[in-house]
């Protein structure tokens, strides 16, 4: 039905600069016919998209939201109206959509309103409140149907705007505790829709506080396109499909903000929250409208006519009174006149001596802003440096503290201000520290390292510089301190210091190697020999020469050591599982060690990297860490094996130079034990410093790990306090190879008297090695120096089928042999011996004749199987 104008008069009774009719026409609803079917008018709807208002403000974009109604029509006739509103209502009624038309659901009568008989926006605004409905079609006097009119409409052009600006958000805020759980369903959304006859629900869940926090939003225009998406109501929960992100405004807000929001985000409701996010109610278009009431809009510019008339009022009498002081005034000119005359000829002097002030004073301004600029220019400069930058008064109170004090302290300005340096940089105050302040005040100035403390109790090390400060009147007045961080420069000093003295005791320590070596074995391959020449020794003779050749294994074991601190043995390596070498460790030290240590293992199942390494070199490693786990718990404790991946980076690799950027497999051998004191930490890798007894160590155990992991590619670290035991973390790298078993079938056989040259400088060496291998059928000939071998071999080079040659040699040494007798025969086969594995490195650069490198000191039947295996190869 078509509603007449019912308060024409308002629109007569003030001049309000509102927007006409046309203004919020959209000229293109959505129409259908009546015998269409609801679900393809709601798939219309949700379709439908675009503006066709004119609207006055022309920076506001066109509305791109769905159609939130359609209008029934026939022949241009208006018959009914379907909106957003019907489809919730419909919803929560459980209507089956598909199988009704619009004509059984259409609203009917329509509220409408004639184009030519209003063009006042009061005029809609009083039919909108008055009916309590969101859309008014238009018709002509035809009754034919020209366009709808919208909140959306209204609220996008409606002037004046001002009125928005001096409202808050709480005024129009529906305030209700209307709300369903993230698990509502949507049938249960609309049912709440409909019941309380809302246009949309806010999804919300309280917190254990019971406060209400909204999560989304599910409206009357999600409804329409979830029934075109033929979503399954009865189902689906809301939290699958509300819409997200929540769009907020606080109460406090002005409603110009939220209007702006709705405008840019395209929305037709905001969630008002307050600041801790709790859900209070929400505002929508109406509520906007609602600001635009006719009658409230007549009642607030009859009470500002009324302001203005009091203000009338008040003008009048400030006019009059005004009137008076004119009078008064001109009076007072004229005096004024009299005395300015007077003063002429006065300011005109005084004027001469202010100009040549000024011109003083100007140039003052040009030293002190130029000053100024370069104190701005130092402070920045202060601020931004890396050096800790503070002040202090002649009490060491802080009074400057500048950002990179900060970073290095991690205190900031406003916590030390005020407070004494020496309770803030020091754990406590030394004597040093007090001769240093009597320097400074001596001799204006001091530098030197300082130990300091951070906020968090982290111990540091800074390069200071200490400056003294004075008044104009050179009385001293405070210390500037300037400071470096020198930590991690110190540890690396340290490192490397450490890296440089085991690399000088280890050329020491090579050198005694070698003559031991020499020593040895002659020692154990004649205890070897021996009963074996001497079939009828008796059985104190055999223990005898059993101890002697013990004390020969153990001497070369010491020897092992030695060079793997040194250089490192160098032995066959293989790949290995770091998961095989903890568990026949575990089962070792389990079998052999005091019932009171218990032995706690740990490899996780991730653990399935391959290191390639000597299995004997790493055995006596982890042995060695277990033996000195074990000498640390003598009353019992718990010693723990784990191994774990570790991945060294660039930053790890520079703090330690020992490793290299890869992954790595990382052995932990632990204790809960004794401890070591700090002072003895940095000691115990040195070789021959031990804290045992003089019969329980020899200080090589650590030193030799060092050079088996050297050897290996690898480093270690540790980590220990007193009375908590230590951590000793072996660093092994990764391989990619596969682990293999490896075969011995050799067998020690009798020779077919073969020719063979033995060179050694040492006769023991000479006299033991011929003997033995004379047992064996083989014969000899044999050189004390390079100079002799090659003379030998030039004799019998056609019969010569072996030659075993010392490399450690005087006149000339084995390595120049070998090349001058390979000269003479590049066939010739050679066994090159020496104490220093580091030797074998020297044979690369030989050429085409390449011997076979032989350790000392060496077994009998090591000797004799390198003999086999050269002849019959």
């Amino acid at each position: 039905m078509t509603l007449r104008p019912g308060i024409e008069s308002l629109a007569n009774c003030v001049s309000l600069e509102l927007p006409t009719l046309k203004n919020v026409i959209y000229c293109s609803p959505l129409t259908v016919t009546a015998d269409t079917r609801v679900v393809d008018a709601i798939a219309f709807m949700s379709q439908a998209r675009g503006s066709n208002y004119e609207t006055v403000n022309q920076e506001l974009p066109p509305n791109p939201e769905k159609a939130s109604c359609v209008l029934v029509i026939s022949q241009g006739q208006l018959l009914g109206i379907f909106t957003e509103w019907d489809v919730v209502r419909l919803t929560a009624m459980g209507v089956n959509l598909s199988e009704i038309t619009i004509a059984e659901v259409m609203i009917h009568p329509v509220i409408t309103i004639q184009q030519s008989q209003v063009e006042d926006m009061l005029t809609v605004l009083s039919i909108l409140h008055q009916h309590r409905i969101h859309h008014l079609p238009v018709v002509d006097d035809n009754n034919y149907v020209i366009g709808v009119i919208t909140h959306e409409a209204i609220r996008q052009v409606l002037q004046p705007a001002n009125l928005l600006k001096l409202r808050s958000v709480s005024e129009v805020t529906v305030n209700h505790d209307i709300y369903a759980p993230l698990t509502a369903r949507l049938l249960d959304i609309a049912q709440l829709m409909n019941s309380q006859k809302i246009n949309c629900v806010v999804i919300a869940e309280p917190d254990s506080t019971g406060r209400i926090t909204p999560q989304g939003i599910i409206t009357e225009g999600d409804i329409v396109q979830f029934q075109v998406l033929g979503l399954d109501f009865t189902q689906i929960q809301a939290q699958t499909v509300m819409s997200t992100p929540l769009f907020c405004v606080h109460p406090e807000d002005i409603l110009w903000f939220a209007h702006r929001e709705m405008q840019r985000r395209y929305l037709r409701r905001l969630v008002v929250t307050n600041e801790t996010g709790e859900f209070l109610g929400i505002v929508t278009q109406t509520s906007f409208l609602q600001l635009f009431d006719p009658l409230e809009i007549t009642s607030v510019i009859a009470a500002l006519q009324e302001q203005v008339a009091e203000q009338g009022k008040e003008l009048k009498q400030s006019n009059q009174q005004l009137q008076q002081e004119v009078i008064q005034r001109r009076q007072a000119e004229e005096k004024l006149h009299q005395a300015y005359t007077s003063l002429e000829q006065q300011v005109a002097q005084r004027t001469a001596e202010l100009s040549q002030a000024n011109a003083l004073l100007q140039q003052e301004n040009e030293e002190r802003k130029r000053a100024e600029e370069k104190i701005r220019e130092q402070a920045a400069l202060i601020d931004i440096a890396t050096n800790a930058i503070f002040v202090c008064n002649l009490e060491r109170r802080i009074l400057f503290w500048n950002q990179g004090a900060e970073g290095i302290y991690q205190w900031l300005a406003s916590e030390v201000l005020g407070k004494n340096a020496n309770e803030i940089l020091y754990e406590k105050t030394s004597p040093e520290l007090e001769s240093v302040c009597l320097s400074v005040l001596k001799d204006n100035s001091w530098q030197g390292e300082l130990h300091q403390v951070t906020k968090y109790g982290e111990k540091i090390i800074v390069q200071s510089r200490w400056t003294l400060v004075r008044d104009k009147f050179g009385e001293p007045k405070s210390i500037l301190i300037v400071n470096t961080d020198i930590t991690e420069k110190k540890q690396l000093e340290a490192k490397f210091l450490r890296t440089q003295r085991l690399e000088n005791l280890g050329i020491l320590a090579s050198g005694i190697a070698h003559d031991l070596n020499n020593i040895l074995t002659p020692i154990l391959t004649s205890t070897q020999l021996l009963p074996l020449r001497l079939g009828n020794v008796d059985e104190q003779s055999r223990q005898l020469l059993k101890m002697q050749q013990d004390s020969a294994k153990r001497g070369a074991e010491l020897i092992k050591q030695i060079l793997s601190f040194a250089q490192g043995v160098e032995g066959k390596h293989f790949p290995l599982q770091a998961r095989h070498l903890l568990k026949e460790i575990e089962q070792l030290i389990k079998s052999t060690f005091p019932k009171s240590i218990a032995v706690q293992t740990y490899i996780p199942n991730t653990i399935s990297s391959i290191i390639v390494a000597d299995p004997t070199q790493i055995h006596q490693v982890l042995m060695n860490l277990c033996v000195n786990a074990r000498d640390a718990m003598p009353n019992g404790g718990i010693l723990g094996l784990e191994a774990d991946n570790f991945f060294v980076d660039e930053h790890y690799a520079q703090m330690n130079p020992e490793a290299k950027i890869c992954s790595y497999i990382v052995i932990t051998v632990s204790d809960t034990g004794s401890g070591i004191p700090p002072e003895l930490l940095k000691r115990i890798f040195e070789p021959f410093f031990t804290t045992k007894e003089f019969s329980k160590g020899t200080g090589l155990g650590l030193s030799t790990i060092i050079g088996i992991l050297k050897n290996h590619g690898g480093f270690i670290d540790v980590e220990s306090q007193v009375g908590l035991g230590s951590n000793f973390k072996v660093y092994l790298p990764v391989s990619d190879q596969i682990v293999t078993e490896e075969t011995d079938k050799s067998k020690i056989s009798q020779g077919n008297g073969e020719l063979i040259l033995i060179v050694d400088d040492e006769d023991s060496i000479r006299a033991t090695n011929k003997a033995t291998l004379e047992s064996y059928n083989y014969r000899i000939l044999t050189a004390s120096d390079g100079i002799e071998a090659v003379s030998v071999y030039a004799q019998h080079k056609n019969e010569i089928s072996v030659i075993l040659m010392d490399i450690e040699m005087p006149s000339m040494d084995g390595i120049r042999a070998i090349q001058v007798i390979c000269k003479i025969n590049p066939a010739i086969k050679i066994v090159a011996i020496s104490g220093l594995v580091s030797n074998k490195n020297r044979l690369k650069g030989i050429g085409a004749c390449v011997p076979i490198f032989l350790s000392k000191p060496y077994t009998l039947k090591e000797l004799l199987e390198t003999v086999q295996m050269v002849l019959v190869n």
